[in-house]
């Protein structure tokens, strides 16, 4: 089944290569070279460490190649590293790193198909009865977002709030995230809120954040073989 363009991913659109006009584009942490040759279209995707290599076949023209990144596709069995301890009306916040996935999608002829998909790096798979799959992540709670050079991740806003009569300890909880939307915003993706209550409707909720109603397109960095970005 062909794969549907999601409005949670963002995208950028890549020209497809043509004889001796290789194309380069950098986008979220990845390097993409495609190159046309006699055999099919070259494909590297790297980030420092080449994540993929192997051959396209593709036409010279009537279709567009697609660059998604996109939050992972089952749930996040989040534990947290970093020791929160929350008395009765405290509250502390703090932000919350993701890997994403990456993915190089084709179009044309009213058909959308997936060429090459990049797993979060550093993220495994897990399964549990009764629950399903899942990605276990044991994650810190930071200061701030940091746009680190070839870091693959969308940053949570997180809120822990204690309204109950008795001290508590958040340490694990799920998240759905494949439905969310991103947005890039100083170099780094971003995600929704997620807001952790404890005592009176209690719970974990994840909103999006205000004035995000469509998807957004990424402008990525292209380069020709050999130049140097301006």
């Amino acid at each position: 089944m062909a794969p549907k363009k999601k409005l949670m991913a963002l995208s950028a659109n890549v020209p497809l290569p043509a004889w001796a006009r290789p194309v380069r584009c950098q986008l979220c942490g990845v390097q993409w070279v495609l190159e046309r040759r006699a055999d099919g279209v070259h494909c590297v995707a790297s980030d420092g460490a080449v994540l993929w290599e192997g051959m396209l076949g593709l036409p010279e023209n009537d279709a567009e190649l697609t660059l998604e990144v996109m939050p992972p596709r089952y749930p996040i069995e989040l534990e947290l590293e970093s020791h929160i301890v929350l008395a009765p009306g405290g509250e502390v916040r703090g932000w919350i790193a993701v890997p994403l996935e990456t993915r190089l999608l084709w179009s044309g002829a009213g058909a959308v198909d997936e060429l090459v998909r990049l797993e979060p790096p550093g993220l495994r798979v897990g399964w549990r009865d009764g629950e399903g799959y899942h990605h276990p992540l044991v994650a810190r709670l930071s200061k701030a977002p940091r746009a680190e050079r070839g870091e693959r991740c969308l940053w949570l806003r997180a809120y822990f709030s204690n309204r109950g009569p008795e001290t508590v300890r958040p340490q694990r909880c799920r998240l759905s995230l494949a439905s969310i939307r991103l947005r890039r915003m100083r170099g780094v993706v971003v995600g929704p809120r997620v807001t952790w209550v404890f005592g009176i409707r209690g719970g974990v909720r994840v909103t999006e954040l205000p004035g995000w109603k469509r998807p957004q397109i990424l402008q990525p960095d292209f380069r020709r073989l050999g130049e140097t970005a301006s």
